[in-house]
């Protein structure tokens, strides 16, 4: 299994305070992480590609 970083994930919430890089809560229910920083986790998905069109 490849590291994955929350940033990349829809379940990811981030802090309304700065989004972009303090913790960000799993909607998932896996707690805690910072948006970037890298860690395992099987329930990741991947936030969809915008649709070009």
């Amino acid at each position: 299994m490849t590291p994955i970083h929350c940033a990349t994930c829809q379940h990811f919430r981030p802090d309304a305070s700065n989004p972009p890089a303090a913790m960000g809560e799993c909607a998932k229910g896996l707690g805690w992480n910072f948006p970037m920083a890298p860690h395992w986790c099987k329930k990741h998905e991947a936030v969809p590609e915008p649709a070009h069109g």
